[in-house]
């Protein structure tokens, strides 16, 4: 099984998929909507999904640049055991609390920062997540 990348901005991106490859040797596929996230979901068994919260999308049926809450709702009303690390801007976070307790899937939230520092903590979040499996 491969990790699934969910990200709508081309350079985080690039920098996702180049951390889990040269830090933790996984494989991976990207989504960078919504649409194409659920799409991959229901066709694919993935180990791990790194979901941005903040998919920004115009569309009426979502909760304001959270479309990454439709994406842990379907998990949830599935039952998908999925882990999923959250990543994020933090600009405008909804409470950590709920979504750790509304969302079992969710097993970490890492704040969007730069350089190596990101490097380091995502990819031992992520092999702490994987260890558990």
């Amino acid at each position: 099984d491969k990790i699934l990348i969910v990200e709508n901005i081309s350079s985080w991106q690039e920098t996702l998929k180049h951390i889990v490859v040269s830090k933790t040797g996984e494989e991976y596929e990207l989504a960078t909507t919504k649409e194409s996230a659920l799409t991959k979901l229901k066709e694919n068994e993935y180990k791990l999904i790194i979901l941005n919260l903040d998919l920004s999308s115009d569309s009426a049926d979502s909760v304001i640049g959270y479309e990454g809450v439709d994406i842990l709702d379907y998990l949830k009303a599935t039952g998908s055991r999925i882990s999923v690390l959250l990543i994020t801007s933090g600009a405008v976070i909804i409470s950590t609390r709920n979504i750790f307790d509304n969302y079992p899937n969710v097993k970490d939230l890492l704040f969007k920062s730069s350089g190596k520092t990101l490097a380091k903590d995502l990819a031992a979040r992520i092999q702490k997540i994987l260890s558990i499996h």
